[in-house]
């Protein structure tokens, strides 16, 4: 377990991965940090998906949602994307980091659910790492993480 000096408590992770600065399965040469997810659905799927603080919900490409069951029930919300202005509707689903060490907590987070989507899969603020406690140590590629109180 590794701690972080923060007030008024120390700031207790549990779990570390290590990560990935290319996501070779895309073929793009983009740097950004990648981290290993798990999702329960009909099967339990892993992937790997761009840690993004800035992408508002998690978001999965359409292969992954439907094995998942997740089907974009409207066009209720829009999210603006470098591939343009994407409907889909908001979904919630488990989801959880791989840990190589350290016990992952599973977070009940809020998806956007796109059948149109084929960009790859991302981690997403909102619904997702805001209910998380999360560091990244580049020095080492390691990704810390463990649950909000």
């Amino acid at each position: 377990m590794m701690a972080l000096n923060s007030s008024p408590e120390p700031l207790s992770l549990c779990g570390e991965a290590r990560y990935e600065e290319e996501d070779y399965a895309s073929g793009s040469k983009q740097l950004s940090v990648h981290v290993t997810i798990s999702l329960k659905g009909r099967d339990r799927i892993v992937t790997l998906a761009q840690l993004d603080a800035a992408i508002p919900w998690a978001v999965l490409d359409q292969e992954l949602n439907k094995r998942l069951g997740i089907e974009q029930k409207s066009d209720e919300i829009h999210l603006q994307t470098a591939a343009g202005r994407m409907a889909g509707s908001l979904v919630s689903h488990s989801m959880t980091f791989l840990a190589d060490t350290g016990d992952p907590p599973e977070v009940e987070a809020t998806m956007f659910g796109c059948d149109d989507w084929q960009r790859g899969d991302f981690s997403g603020y909102r619904g997702f790492l805001q209910r998380m406690r999360f560091a990244v140590d580049p020095g080492n590629r390691m990704f810390h993480f463990g649950p909000c109180p």
